[in-house]
């Protein structure tokens, strides 16, 4: 069998190499992690681990397909949204952690855990309160997981997710939340999103970016 370093696999599933003998995955992180990628034609398949919530010694194995030709991708009719506006635009700043801290949140799938290192706490005021967000590292993007007073209602059940500049974080000045998007459990029963964590619960409603989707995915 053959094992990969972290290099290696990148290596392996960036070429053309046709798989000729079982592989062995060893996972390294706590919480979800991409193991690797493998191509056949237009499908790309993702081998995931991800810690077991109820043994956290342990680690759940799946493969997660990527059809570019699926029925459901040709029928995508796009999101609704509400209208842009520039009064969810605030003033805010960044701070970054102190201590090396991971951001451990529930899953849409009951039996696992989803973890990211903290990168700091983005801060801005509205409706005469100040409030702070948790900003993670996600598998490289800078990003924040949260609710609000829609989640639920306009807005799907578990909440949305904003992207921020990695290459302007030190230098934030505004959050837009018209920029606000659906998790991918929003369009598939097969996903293990996040739920945000009840510090990322913002008090009111944030009636800007996106809406649940037509058919959205229960679980």
């Amino acid at each position: 069998m053959l094992v990969y370093t972290p290099e290696e696999r990148a290596q392996v599933y960036n070429a053309e190499t046709l798989v000729e003998q079982p592989l062995v995955f060893v996972p390294t992180a706590f919480g979800e992690e991409a193991l690797g990628y493998l191509d056949y034609g237009d499908i790309r398949i993702e081998v995931n681990a991800q810690t077991n919530l109820n043994d956290q010694n342990n680690h759940l194995f799946w493969l997660r397909v990527k059809d570019p030709d699926a029925e459901r991708r040709k029928a995508f009719k796009g999101i609704e949204h509400f209208p842009i506006d520039r009064r969810w635009r605030f003033p805010a700043t960044f701070r970054r952690a102190d201590d090396d801290e991971l951001d451990i949140h529930d899953s849409v799938v009951k039996t696992v855990l989803q973890s990211y290192p903290v990168l700091g706490f983005v801060e801005f005021d509205y409706g005469g309160g100040h409030h702070s967000l948790v900003v993670s590292n996600v598998f490289g993007h800078v990003t924040v997981f949260f609710s609000d007073e829609t989640t639920g209602k306009e807005t799907y059940g578990i909440g949305r997710v904003l992207h921020l500049d990695p290459l302007k974080l030190d230098a934030l000045d505004v959050i837009d939340f018209n920029y606000a998007f659906n998790y991918p459990c929003a369009f598939s029963p097969y996903c293990t999103c996040p739920i945000p964590s009840r510090r990322n619960h913002l008090p009111f409603a944030v009636t800007a970016g996106e809406k649940t989707p037509e058919d959205s995915a229960q679980y």
